[in-house]
C-alpha cells in the first residue's frame, strides 16, 4: 500500500505540473479553453484519488448562477470542478500560496477578503462578475469546513448577492442560485463509519499533505453530488429566507445520504 500511494503522489506532482503548464499556455493563447482544461484536470485528480463521483439532477443552465454547497475539506473542490464549469469563490490568502494561487488566479477564482476597508471594493467586483462577465461562480458557504455529518448554518450575508437583477434573455429576473449537496457516501462499496469521514474532511489546523496522503490509502471512494432546483429571490424575498432554504435542503440531502437512501 505504501508504494502504491507513493506512486500516486508522483503521479498528482506531474499532473499538477502539468496542468499549471497548461493553464499558462491557455492563459495566453486562448483563455475560453481554461474551464474544459479545469474540469479535464480535476477528473484525473478523482482518479488518482480513487473518487467515483455520483452526479443526481443537473448544473443550471443559466448564466451566470450562484451555485451553493456544503464543505467538508479540499477534495470538494476536485469533485465539484469535475462536473461543473465555474470558478469559486475563495478566502483571500490562498493567492499568495505557491503554485496553488497561481493556479487559482488563472482559472479566475474570486478572492474573497473578509477586512471591512475591502467589503464595498469587494461587492462591486462580485456584482461585475455576474453582472457584466455573465459568470457563474460557486461559494461554500458555512464559511469552513466540517466532517461531513451536519451542514452548519449558511451565512445570510453572503446570500445579498440575491438581489442582483440579471438579464436572461429578454427577461430581467433575481439572479438564478442552485444549491448543491455533497456526500462523501461509500469506501470500498460499504457505507462510511464515522471515523473514516475524517479522512474526507479537511478541518482547523490540519496539515494539508497528511490529510491528503490519509484519503489516499483508504482506496476506493463514491461522493455524491446532487444539484438541487434552482431558485432566487423572487420566491423567498429576504435573504435569511433564502439561506435557510438552500441550508436545509442541502442539509436534509446529506443526512439522507449519509443514511443510505
Amino acid at each position: 500500500m505504501m508504494i502504491k500511494v507513493f506512486f500516486g503522489f508522483i503521479v498528482l506532482f506531474l499532473w499538477i505540473l502539468l496542468f499549471a503548464l497548461e493553464l499558462t499556455i491557455l492563459h495566453i493563447i486562448y483563455p475560453k479553453g481554461i474551464r474544459k482544461a479545469t474540469v479535464i484536470f480535476y477528473k484525473g485528480w478523482c482518479k488518482i484519488f480513487g473518487i467515483k463521483v455520483n452526479v443526481i439532477g443537473k448544473p443550471s443552465e443559466y448564466q451566470p448562477t450562484f451555485f451553493v454547497s456544503n464543505h467538508m475539506g479540499i477534495m470538494d473542490i476536485a469533485v465539484l470542478a469535475s462536473v461543473l464549469k465555474a470558478p469559486f469563490i475563495s478566502r483571500g490568502d490562498l493567492a499568495s500560496w505557491p503554485l496553488i494561487g497561481y493556479m487559482a488566479k488563472l482559472q479566475n477564482t474570486f478572492f474573497a477578503i473578509r477586512e471591512s476597508k475591502y467589503a464595498k471594493k469587494q461587492s462591486e467586483d462580485l456584482e461585475n462578475r455576474f453582472k457584466k462577465d455573465k459568470e457563474s461562480l460557486i461559494i461554500f458557504a458555512e464559511g469552513t469546513s466540517t466532517e461531513g455529518r451536519h451542514v452548519l448554518p449558511f451565512k445570510s450575508s453572503l446570500f445579498q448577492i440575491g438581489s442582483l437583477k440579471m438579464k436572461y434573455g429578454k427577461k430581467e429576473e433575481f439572479l438564478k442560485i442552485q444549491p448543491i449537496s455533497i456526500s462523501f457516501t461509500k469506501l470500498h462499496d460499504m457505507p462510511v463509519t464515522y471515523n473514516e469521514r475524517f479522512f474526507y474532511s479537511w478541518i482547523g489546523d490540519e496539515d494539508l499533505f497528511p490529510s491528503l496522503y490519509g484519503f489516499m490509502k483508504l482506496g476506493r471512494k463514491e461522493v455524491t453530488v446532487e444539484f438541487h432546483d434552482v431558485v432566487s429571490m423572487k420566491e423567498y424575498n429576504h435573504r435569511k429566507n433564502l439561506a435557510n432554504y438552500c441550508h436545509d435542503v442541502i442539509e436534509n440531502t446529506v443526512s439522507l445520504r449519509l443514511a443510505g437512501k
